[in-house]
């Protein structure tokens, strides 16, 4: 499976330049014949509220028509879109004759950039079938919550990926989180940020990291197409190496968590 990341310049608040600016990359990406193109989170409005109602569903037609023309999945990064009186941000997979997927509603909302206020939090994961490959999604913040991962891991994903607006401030939790995550679950990690002209805005460095943790395409902090050819038969070759899977002590996690929730009832009574 080729993957081709676009990490393009996300400028907030402007929709135009940034639609013209990823159907122009997306293009470019064309030219490595690429199964998978890759979007970062927020790439049509970035984090300005006040551009939201500006992203409707034309946009969205775009890529689903780029996707059908040229017979390439793509991984739409995410777009907000509307839900109640807030908004989810979604993450929505195109296959190649243009049809959708799946669609995922970020889980984890980040509350330094008052996420929780504007946002309604997701309440489902998923794995969905990518170019003949079983993939989880995940948005950002999501990509600290390991219990998250795992579970996506368990529902059967040998890929995750992961798109971002991840600041340049920590990208070195960024570097180290994508790596730990691949390794812990013996999978790919294909991770999509963006990059803007800001000193303290998004630090790009995306990237691909192989089941044994070896980053093995990494962008800087400038626009980039990163391609790369993942194998899956290197994700059966690490679990034979180390078979975490078949070491795991579930009876022991289980039995630890039944005891310290009946400690909190418990305790809860007493009060």
């Amino acid at each position: 499976m080729r993957i081709a990341i676009v990490q393009m310049h996300v400028t907030p608040g402007d929709v135009r330049a940034n639609v013209m600016r990823a159907q122009q990359m997306m293009a470019d990406a064309l030219v490595h014949d690429p199964d998978v193109i890759v979007l970062p989170e927020m790439w049509v409005s970035g984090y300005a509220f006040d551009a939201f109602p500006a992203v409707d569903a034309r946009h969205l037609d775009d890529v689903r028509a780029f996707a059908s023309q040229h017979r390439v999945c793509v991984v739409a990064g995410t777009v907000p879109t509307v839900r109640g009186e807030k908004w989810e941000n979604t993450m929505i997979v195109y296959d190649r004759d243009g049809s959708v997927i799946d669609a995922y509603a970020k889980v984890h909302l980040f509350r330094l950039m008052q996420e929780h206020e504007v946002f309604v939090p997701g309440d489902r994961l998923v794995v969905a079938p990518i170019a003949g490959h079983l993939a989880g999604l995940c948005v950002c913040y999501d990509i600290r919550f390991p219990e998250h991962m795992r579970a996506l891991a368990q529902m059967g994903a040998r890929t995750l990926f992961v798109v971002a607006q991840w600041p340049r401030a920590r990208r070195a939790h960024w570097d180290v989180l994508v790596r730990a995550r691949a390794i812990e679950n013996q999978v790919y990690v294909v991770a999509c940020n963006a990059v803007d002209a800001h000193e303290e805005g998004m630090g790009g460095h995306s990237c691909i990291v192989s089941p044994w943790g070896d980053v093995l395409a990494q962008a800087g902090d400038h626009e980039q197409v990163l391609v790369y050819d993942l194998d899956g038969a290197v994700i059966d070759e690490v679990r034979a190496r180390i078979p975490v899977w078949e070491d795991r002590r579930k009876d022991v996690y289980d039995g630890v968590m039944r005891a310290h929730t009946e400690r909190s009832r418990a305790d809860e009574d007493d009060v």
